[in-house]
């Protein structure tokens, strides 16, 4: 049987799922992605991040965050000896936790393909 889609998804990522949700339920959506698995890059979620979020009418659930929440981060020149600190307004989150949650917004109005 051959199935036929508007559009397919190829990526389990922030920006795959994020398109996921915001498509109209009347679109026919195939999203494939690898076997789902613990990342070991990006932990952050930056202040643009989350006020893109919030546009899309999400609030990151608790459950998505991580410990420890820094705030400030020291920086030392090397050379010079030179210390400052900046403020860090970056969120700590849980990256799988984060893009299952993600996922999970739109996984029954498309068809699925993972593995």
């Amino acid at each position: 049987m051959e199935k036929i889609y508007d559009a397919v998804v190829i990526g389990a990522g922030p920006a795959g799922a994020a398109f996921l949700y915001s498509v109209p339920d009347s679109y026919k959506i195939a999203f494939i992605s690898k076997k789902a698995s613990r990342k070991v890059c990006g932990g952050l979620l930056s202040p643009s991040s989350v006020k893109a979020l919030a546009s899309m009418g999400l609030n990151v659930p608790d459950s998505v965050y991580s410990k420890p929440s820094i705030r400030v981060i020291r920086t030392m020149d090397l050379g010079t000896g030179i210390t400052r600190y900046y403020p860090r307004n970056y969120l700590n989150i849980d990256r799988y936790a984060f893009d299952s949650w993600l996922i999970s917004l739109s996984s029954e109005k498309c068809d699925s393909y993972c593995g």
